[in-house]
């Protein structure tokens, strides 16, 4: 290009803004992916440590980022069980259902969260999504209930 010469394809200019945009985005939405991931890790290795206040604010970080990831709010449910809140686990659970309702480990810890009807209807699912793990198996056993054999109904 001769200097003093106007460029004769402009629209390349603005080609290359979009891909610098585009790829601000992009680094953008990895390390908020990021963040979120090593939020939820931090969680578990608090949880793993016993700091349950530590993992469930980390796990809170993790789901403030990202409240559509199901791991973010098991991390937090597991935290909150393990200070022994079963009452602010319950909802974690809930939620983390909510975004993955074929995740039999959440409806199982929704049932470890719950009791009555709701624990029923939890571990029923977590069994019918996963019927032969042990921990669902032993849970099951403990509560002299089988979701494979449910109680007839008598219609008259």
């Amino acid at each position: 290009m001769v200097a003093g010469r106007p460029e004769t394809r402009p629209w390349r200019r603005g080609i290359r803004w979009s891909l610098a945009v585009a790829a601000g985005v992009l680094a953008l939405v990895a390390l908020a992916g990021m963040r979120v991931n090593v939020a939820i890790a931090d969680s578990g290795n608090s949880t793993v440590a016993g700091s349950f206040r530590t993992a469930v604010a980390q796990a809170g970080t993790a789901t403030g980022w990202a409240p559509w990831m199901k791991q973010g709010w098991v991390s937090l449910g597991v935290a909150q069980l393990g200070e022994g809140d079963r009452s602010a686990a319950a909802p974690s659970f809930r939620r983390a259902t909510a975004e993955s309702p074929n995740d039999w480990r959440a409806w199982f810890d929704l049932a470890l969260a719950t009791g009555g009807a709701e624990r029923i209807a939890a571990l029923g699912r977590a069994q019918a999504l996963n019927p032969r793990d042990p921990a669902v198996t032993a849970l099951t056993a403990r509560l002299n209930w089988t979701a494979a054999r449910p109680a007839r109904v008598r219609r008259t």
